[in-house]
C-alpha cells in the first residue's frame, strides 16, 4: 500500500535535485576531482529539502523521530535536521526494503522506555476523552476522523491483521477474511491515514486495548451533532 505520509518530502534524490536545478550540474561533475565534494553538496541540499518537509509536518509535536537510512548518511542528516526531537537511535539500512510494520516494531524497540511512558499518558487521555466526547472507536470512525484531520492519537493492535478494502471513491470500508486480491491490512491503512493527518500512532498488543480489541483514538475537537436533512431544510 502506498500513501504519502508527508506529501512535501521529495520522492527521491534525482527528483529533488532536478527541482532545485542541481541535477544537470551534478552530471557535469562526473569524473572531476571534486566529484566527492560535489556529491556531498548535493546530498546536503537533498537532506535540507527532506528536513524542511518533515519538520514542517511535525511542527508542534514532541514525538521522537527515528532516522531510517544507510549508515553513511546519518551524520550529515543529524547535522542538518532542525527537528528538536530527532533521536540518536537509528534504523540501519534502506527503509524501502522494509514494510511499515517492521519499521514500527524496530522503532518501538529502540525507544521502548519513552514509548511506554507516552502510551500510558495517552491512554489516560483516552479515558478522559470518553467523558468529554473526544473518544472515537472502530476502524470506520477512525478513518473518517483522520480524513477530516480530526484525529490527535490512534491506538492499533500490532499483533494482528484486519483484512479489508477501503473504497477510493467514498471511503467506505469492506472487511474480508484473507489477503485476497484488492484487500490489505486495514490497521496499516489506518496508521498511514493517521500519520498523513499528523496524528500520533501507537501500536499495542490487542489485549492491551481497553475496548475489547476495538481500535480507538482521540479527536482533536468535539464533533457537532449531525443535523438531519429535514431539520436543515427547516421542516419540523
Amino acid at each position: 500500500m502506498e500513501r504519502d505520509i508527508c506529501p512535501l518530502v521529495p520522492e527521491g534524490y534525482e527528483d529533488a535535485m532536478d527541482d532545485l536545478g542541481y541535477l544537470d550540474d551534478s552530471r557535469a561533475m562526473k569524473g572531476a576531482k571534486s566529484e566527492r565534494k560535489a556529491e556531498d553538496q548535493y546530498l546536503r541540499k537533498f537532506f535540507q529539502e527532506i528536513d524542511r518537509a518533515v519538520s514542517g509536518h511535525l511542527a508542534g509535536s514532541e514525538s521522537p523521530l527515528i532516522l531510517a537510512c544507510v549508515d553513511r548518511y546519518a551524520p550529515m542528516y543529524h547535522e542538518i535536521s532542525t527537528y528538536r526531537h530527532l533521536s540518536d537511535e537509528m534504523i540501519s539500512g534502506n527503509p524501502e526494503d522494509r514494510d511499515l510494520r517492521d519499521l514500527a516494531d524496530e522503532a518501538r524497540h529502540l525507544l521502548r522506555g519513552e514509548l511506554i511512558e507516552s502510551q500510558k499518558s495517552r491512554l489516560i487521555d483516552y479515558k478522559q476523552a470518553k467523558g468529554n466526547g473526544l473518544a472515537v472507536e472502530g476502524i470506520e470512525a477512525l478513518l473518517e476522523a483522520a480524513e477530516d484531520g480530526n484525529l490527535r492519537s490512534i491506538f492499533l493492535p500490532g499483533d494482528t491483521v484486519l483484512w479489508g478494502h477501503v473504497s477510493s471513491e467514498d471511503g467506505s470500508v469492506r472487511r474480508g477474511d484473507s489477503d485476497s486480491l484488492g484487500q490489505g491490512d486495514l490497521y496499516e491503512h489506518a496508521a498511514l491515514a493517521a500519520l498523513d493527518a499528523g496524528s500520533e500512532v501507537y501500536f499495542l498488543e490487542e489485549a492491551q486495548l481497553p475496548t475489547d480489541g476495538k481500535v480507538i483514538g482521540i479527536r482533536r475537537w468535539k464533533e457537532e451533532p449531525q443535523t438531519s436533512a429535514h431539520a436543515a431544510a427547516g421542516v419540523v
